[in-house]
């Protein structure tokens, strides 16, 4: 687990954080292939998808997406959207675990920018991770103009406290992991994507 002792503090309460953010499970090789036979779906083990079902499965995502939408295509076009599922689809080269079977999912419907539009989250697979061992830092933040600001303190020990601002986690700019974490967030708005 990350401690405040492997935090870099600026005199102005700002801080750097020097290791990542999560070292979990969205941070696994999304295209990591096995030849390891499929665990039992109550194992909490990700299962082994076949490429021939994971681009099944995102077709039917896609068609799906199009039926249940009003308006898909309201904040991407349908050229747009065809182009990203043409590229997913193309990045299929052999099998994927489940997990980056989902996080490529959780993107595809993020991409429309449809607030309610969301798969669920591998649940069991992420528990499974925590209890073997994996490490999680919960940051709760507020993005206020160019800050971003802890809501809630983040560590044991106190010097994470609620206002602190964050500015890059594991070297990188904090605004740049934002944009990238929030490809998977499906919000209408930067706000919505920030909640």
């Amino acid at each position: 687990m990350i401690g405040a002792t492997d935090i870099d503090y600026d005199a102005g309460m700002q801080i750097r954080l020097a290791l990542a953010m999560l070292a979990t499970f969205a941070a696994t090789n999304p295209t990591a292939a096995s030849t390891a036979p499929p665990a039992p779906p109550e194992s909490g083990l990700p299962s082994i998808v076949a490429p021939e079902v994971a681009r099944s499965d995102l077709k039917l995502l896609y068609e799906t997406l199009q039926q249940a939408h009003f308006d898909l295509y309201a904040h991407r076009s349908k050229a747009e959207y065809d182009k990203l599922y043409r590229t997913l689809s193309d990045s299929i080269r052999g099998p994927m675990t489940s997990v980056a079977v989902a996080t490529m999912f959780q993107k595809f419907v993020a991409y429309g920018k449809i607030g309610h539009a969301r798969i669920e989250a591998p649940v069991v697979e992420f528990v499974t991770y925590l209890q073997g061992g994996g490490t999680l830092l919960p940051l709760f933040i507020r993005v206020d103009g160019n800050k971003v600001l802890l809501t809630e303190p983040a560590d044991d020990g106190g010097k994470l406290r609620a206002g602190t601002e964050i500015i890059a986690i594991d070297g990188k700019p904090v605004h740049d992991v934002i944009a990238h974490l929030g490809s998977y967030v499906s919000a209408e708005r930067p706000y919505m994507a920030h909640a």
